[in-house]
C-alpha cells in the first residue's frame, strides 16, 4: 500500500482519473449486466466474456487455476480500496509511515523522480 499513491506521483486527481477509467473498463460491465436489457446486454455480456476469458488465458500462462479469473471485478474494488485508502492515509498523516520511520509528504515529493 505505501506505493500506491507514488504511482500517482501524489495527486489525488490521478488517482481519481485513474479510478474512473478502470471503474469503467473492468467494473462497470459486471454492474451492467444487472441493470441493462437488449442489445446493452449483449455487448455487455460479451464484454464481461472478454475480460475473463483474457483473465482466464493469463492465469493459465501463469500455471494458476483459470477459474481464478471469476474473482477479477472483486479484485478491481479491492485495488480500487487499497489506492484511495493509501491516498487517503497519506494525505491525512502528511506522510507514510516505513519500518519505523516516517517520511512526510514533502519528502517523498522532493525524492520522487517523477514528481511535477
Amino acid at each position: 500500500m505505501k506505493n500506491s499513491f507514488s504511482g500517482a506521483n501524489y495527486h489525488l486527481s490521478i488517482v481519481a482519473a485513474g479510478s474512473l477509467v478502470l471503474s469503467l473498463f473492468f467494473i462497470w460491465p459486471f454492474v451492467a449486466l444487472f441493470l441493462v436489457r437488449g442489445g446493452a446486454l449483449l455487448f455487455y455480456g460479451a464484454t464481461v466474456l472478454l475480460l475473463l476469458g483474457g483473465v482466464a488465458l493469463n492465469a493459465r500462462r501463469l500455471t494458476l487455476n483459470p477459474w481464478r479469473a471469476l474473482g477479477f471485478p472483486f479484485t478491481m474494488l479491492l485495488l480500487l480500496y487499497i489506492v484511495w485508502k493509501a491516498s487517503l492515509q497519506t494525505l491525512l498523516r502528511g506522510g507514510i509511515e516505513w519500518r519505523g520511520t516516517f517520511y512526510s509528504l514533502k519528502e517523498l515529493k522532493r525524492v520522487s523522480p517523477n514528481h511535477r
